[in-house]
């Protein structure tokens, strides 16, 4: 316990870091025998999950405060989750942190993505409107990063003043935090914010830096993650089921089925954009349900050509239908779960367009490709 330091800000806030670390599925074991593994260097931890631990996280990983002392999470059997309750008062805060030496190296030029599933079962907070009772906190490697906050129908991105001058709130988006468990994913890539609900981009921005307010001592670390309550102006009851955290994994996801390039961040995001979005060398391109169905297909204008090591993948048993344009394979791709028509005039579907051999290193799972 003696290599955390939490410290207790003045002026009506606490912030107790939490380093929140991330698992998710890259691949089918299909394919990891084949298409060479994600660019260095990669970090992938998880922090807690409830479906397997059936308990509150453990302290050897997550620590939590109530103020300065700490305190374990209320495990809730019927919820399958932990529970962070600052309730019924404003003036309670309450948080968690993960061990440092978990922590990756968070870039905010490259990619980083906190991972969490979350139910907020009660929220509330002063007329000033400018603080929440359920907070994240993500920060890079250069203390640049986000604050969103939760209220039971709104999440919002806290503006660099804290509200103390001018307004209070920045971007914010309409959605249900209290209905259900939500899995969410704040990714961090490219100097800004993009945070997804259950697959679905919900919320982007530009990253703050929130330094010069009084509260460096929180807001100039670096590679800084939070989940809690941290204002005297708010209280809130959540339960959290998974936290996990990775880096320099790039993960594109396709939202409409269009074929436009918009400067970034944009919304929504069409399969053009994500590959143009991704790093000339290593990605993971996946698919909204609503895009690349049969009424709604994912149409090309013109041929696309991949970055080398990209992988475009879907779910065999719902494959993505790309039509109008060929797939231009830059090297050592993996295409999985894609069903591809082009007119005739457009050649076949999937052409190699690398130096490698033709053989050489792409893997093509279930498939399916025809000219019409």
């Amino acid at each position: 316990m003696s290599s955390f330091q939490f410290v207790l800000a003045v002026k009506y806030r606490v912030i107790f870091s939490i380093l929140l670390i991330v698992a998710l599925s890259l691949v089918s074991t299909e394919a990891e025998a084949v298409v060479p593994a994600v660019p260095a260097p990669y970090s992938w931890t998880i922090a807690y999950d409830a479906a397997s631990e059936m308990a509150a996280p453990n302290s050897s990983k997550v620590l939590c405060l109530n103020g300065l002392a700490t305190f374990s999470p209320t495990y809730d059997s019927s919820l399958k989750a932990a529970t962070i309750d600052s309730t019924p008062a404003n003036s309670n805060q309450r948080g968690c942190k993960i061990d440092s030496s978990l922590t990756p190296i968070l870039d905010s030029t490259a990619y980083f993505s906190l991972n969490f599933t979350a139910k907020l079962i009660s929220e509330s907070h002063t007329s000033a409107n400018n603080r929440a009772g359920f907070s994240i906190i993500l920060l890079g490697s250069n203390h640049v990063g986000i604050e969103l906050g939760f209220w039971t129908n709104l999440v919002w991105a806290q503006n660099q003043n804290f509200g103390n001058t001018g307004s209070p709130r920045g971007e914010e988006v309409t959605f249900n935090t209290s209905a259900a468990f939500v899995d969410y994913r704040l990714q961090i890539r490219n100097n800004a914010y993009y945070l997804y609900a259950n697959d679905s981009q919900i919320l982007t921005g530009s990253l703050r830096d929130y330094t010069g307010n009084g509260f460096d001592i929180i807001y100039g670390q670096s590679n800084y993650t939070f989940i809690g309550d941290d204002t005297t102006s708010a209280q809130a009851k959540v339960a959290f089921s998974a936290l996990s955290i990775e880096a320099s994994v790039i993960y594109e996801y396709v939202t409409d089925a269009g074929d436009t390039v918009q400067a970034a961040p944009a919304l929504p995001v069409t399969l053009r954009q994500a590959v143009a979005n991704a790093p000339t060398s290593g990605a993971i391109i996946t698919f909204d349900s609503s895009v690349g169905t049969m009424g709604n297909p994912v149409s090309l204008s013109s041929s696309l050509t991949l970055n080398p090591k990209l992988r475009l993948q879907a779910d065999c048993a719902n494959p993505v239908k790309i039509q109008g344009g060929a797939l231009l394979l830059g090297g050592q791709n993996l295409l999985k779960g894609l069903d591809i028509s082009v007119p005739t005039a457009a050649g076949p579907g999937i052409l190699n367009n690398s130096p490698l051999p033709p053989k050489t290193g792409n893997l093509l799972t279930c498939m399916r490709v025809k000219i019409t």
